[in-house]
C-alpha cells in the first residue's frame, strides 16, 4: 500500500462526499473499503486515524437512519401516492410504437397506516408504555400466604 493513500480521500471533498454516499446508501463497511481500493482491516484503521473519514462514514449512515425511519414513519401514519402511467394507444411495428399516441394518467391512492409499523415505532418510542414485557418488582421480604391453608397451621 502506498504511504499516504488515505490523504487522498481525507484532503479531497469530493472524495469524502463519495464516502458519505456509499454509507448513506447502505454499503458495508466492507463493500466501501471495496470501493475505495483498501482492504476492511486499512479501512478500519483510517477511521479511527483520520476524523474526517470516519465523520464522512457517519453522515452517510446517518443520512440512511433519517431515510428508513421517514419511510417508518410514513407507513405508520399512512400516505397519499402518486403515480404516473403512461399509455400508448397504437400499434407497435417492428418492436416500435406508429401510429398513435401517448397518454400520461396520473392517479392519487391513499396507502392505510400499517399495524406491524405502528406497533414496531410504538414499542421503540415509547418501550415504557408498549413494551411486550414489562418488568414487575416483586417484595421478597413480605411474608408469604399460601391459599386455601391456615397461617396458624402453616407454621406447623
Amino acid at each position: 500500500m502506498a504511504a499516504g493513500k488515505w490523504q487522498l480521500w481525507e484532503d479531497d471533498p469530493a472524495q469524502l462526499e463519495r464516502i458519505t454516499n456509499w454509507a448513506a446508501n447502505g454499503l458495508t463497511n466492507e463493500e466501501i473499503a471495496r470501493s475505495m481500493g483498501i482492504h476492511r482491516s486499512t479501512l478500519r484503521e483510517w477511521v479511527k486515524a483520520h476524523p474526517a473519514i470516519s465523520d464522512a462514514l457517519k453522515r452517510g449512515r446517518l443520512m440512511a437512519c433519517e431515510a428508513i425511519e421517514n419511510a417508518l414513519f410514513k407507513r405508520a401514519t399512512g400516505m397519499q401516492l402518486t403515480e404516473t402511467v403512461e399509455e400508448f394507444d397504437g400499434a407497435i411495428v417492428d418492436g416500435k410504437p406508429a401510429n398513435g399516441s401517448i397518454k400520461k394518467r396520473v392517479t392519487t391512492r391513499q396507502v392505510p397506516p400499517d399495524t406491524g409499523a405502528i406497533i414496531f415505532y410504538l414499542k421503540n418510542r415509547m418501550p415504557d408504555r408498549y413494551a411486550d414485557r414489562r418488568e414487575t418488582k416483586v417484595d421478597v421480604s413480605a411474608p408469604v400466604i399460601a391459599l386455601g391453608i391456615d397461617p396458624a397451621r402453616a407454621a406447623e
